[in-house]
């Protein structure tokens, strides 16, 4: 009797090994989600200084220079691009070495000198990007002058200011 239980349970057990093997040898499939989510982006590129050369009073007229900014931002991303009023908030160069006299200049958005390129939002430059890839790069002309009444009167010397470019993203 000992033996035909013996025999049974191991069976019994043969049969339920071979049924878990069994299951676990069938294919089941459950589905995965895979996500990314693409965050709305803008990057500044090269951007080409304004040099107004060289100046000479009574002969040269209103000064008139252009600078480039270079950008680029996810597709169909709104940004703007501002220009502040540069180091002293009042867009003037200043004179070299001991010279602290000041030649006043501005920055505009357009050829006619009309439209201000600002530095809050709303009096800058909005744009929409075409994607963020190198060949997506755009460029945005900055139009700049220098009225001649501005410099006829000053020393002569190298005047330079700074202003910096932000991109912003807009609603």
């Amino acid at each position: 009797m000992n033996k035909i239980n013996r025999c049974s349970r191991a069976l019994m057990l043969g049969l339920a090994v071979g049924t878990a093997l069994t299951s676990l040898s069938t294919a089941q499939a459950d589905p995965m989600q895979v996500r990314a989510t693409v965050s709305a982006a803008c990057l500044l590129g090269t951007i080409t200084d304004v040099d107004f050369l060289t100046l000479t009073p009574g002969t040269s007229g209103d000064g008139a220079a252009t600078g480039a900014i270079e950008w680029r931002c996810t597709t169909d991303t709104n940004a703007e691009i501002l220009i502040d009023d540069g180091q002293r908030n009042n867009r003037t160069m200043i004179g070299d070495g001991p010279n602290t006299e000041t030649m006043s200049y501005d920055l505009y958005t357009d050829n006619g000198y009309t439209d201000r390129w600002g530095g809050v939002a709303g009096e800058g430059v909005g744009v929409t990007g075409t994607g963020m890839a190198i060949a997506n790069i755009d460029t945005e002309i900055v139009y700049a002058q220098v009225l001649e009444a501005d410099y006829v009167d000053l020393e002569p010397a190298s005047y330079t200011d700074v202003v910096e470019v932000t991109i912003n993203l807009t609603p």
